[in-house]
């Protein structure tokens, strides 16, 4: 059904054939005209049993647009701003425009978005979606004469790039409880004692792969492992909360999910008698020093990299995947 889509330009015409309803109806359809109940059935209808998608983009651009497209969701992680930095720098540099498309969490919001994209004829589509969705993914291989690069999942036909957060957070939580604030002067560990604080804004996909490398380290090196949910608000009642429990199992080590998470805990609850990680991009924490370990992941430059594997993949036809090691950086905590 989807390589049927793709391969067929796309007009009012097919898709009024489709509905049994003319040319002009479907027109109004799209430009907010008025349409009959029964007439805006029978056009939904068509256009998702054949997943439907008028080539707008055909009215203004003749041909392949040298343009790309990044799909992402409209809660935007921080994270990904700071990569579509990157991809619009390194394409302007190729005098590629950058086009932005928001979609809900849907799986089929996130299709009606790419369709959009897709009938606009741009070089390349680049999606960024936090959670896996199977449909989703099937649907971006039945994409042809465009170039789509999938961000953080791993799929076979489909070019990707993630970055190899499962090994950095077991990386990350063995340096943190190896690092020298907690060891005894005979070079004894002070506690073997962790928590893991994952973030509620987290997609269950984003946990779970950061909470891996975590409880894969612990499990390794014998280490006594807790995790706490932190809610996605961060209200000083859910801080209360963390720090009764930190205390109640006496635990000074904490794994942080995210940089949100570290440096609402780290402020609220103070960094003298806990042991934190961050994550994330270069940030005044960086300076102020009071983390033990940090994730650093530059973002900008995976923007730079996904503009490249556009290149590639145009030149010489074929699937990529990258994975991109993690960089663990160390502070002497003051």
């Amino acid at each position: 059904m989807y390589n049927n889509f793709m391969k067929k330009k796309i007009s009012y015409k097919d898709i009024a054939e489709q509905a049994n309803v003319s040319v002009s109806t479907v027109s109004r359809f799209y430009n907010d005209g008025y349409v009959s109940k029964k007439a805006r059935a029978k056009i939904t209808e068509a256009i998702e049993n054949n997943n439907f998608y008028p080539n707008t983009g055909a009215r203004i651009v003749r041909g392949r647009d040298n343009s790309v497209f990044i799909i992402m969701p409209i809660w935007a992680q921080n994270l990904y701003s700071s990569i579509v930095s990157g991809i619009t720098i390194a394409c302007a540099r190729k005098g590629r425009r950058v086009n932005t498309t928001y979609a809900g969490n849907s799986t089929k919001e996130y299709m009606d978005a790419i369709r959009y994209a897709f009938s606009w004829k741009p070089t390349a589509i680049v999606v960024f979606v936090p959670q896996y969705h199977k449909e989703l993914f099937d649907f971006l291989k039945g994409l042809e004469d465009v170039t789509v690069i999938l961000y953080e999942h791993q799929v076979n036909g489909i070019n990707s790039i993630k970055v190899d957060i499962t090994k950095g957070f077991y990386t990350l939580t063995e340096k943190l409880l190896n690092s020298s604030v907690n060891r005894n002067e005979d070079g004894s560990l002070v506690s073997k004692k962790v928590a893991f604080i994952s973030d509620g804004r987290l997609s269950s996909t984003q946990k779970t792969e950061r909470y891996q490398g975590f409880e894969r380290a612990c499990v390794d090196n014998n280490y006594e492992y807790y995790e706490y949910a932190f809610s996605s608000k961060k209200t000083l009642e859910d801080i209360s909360q963390i720090s009764k429990f930190l205390r109640q199992h006496n635990i000074h080590n904490i794994v942080c999910s995210t940089h949100e998470t570290y440096v609402a805990l780290a402020q609220a609850l103070g960094t003298k008698e806990y042991n934190y990680t961050d994550i994330g991009y270069q940030s005044i924490y960086d300076n102020i020093k009071k983390y033990v370990v940090k994730i650093f992941i530059d973002y900008p430059s995976l923007g730079f990299k996904i503009e490249d594997m556009i290149t590639k993949s145009k030149m010489n036809n074929e699937v990529l995947t990258k994975t991109i090691p993690i960089e663990i950086i160390g502070t002497a905590k003051r």
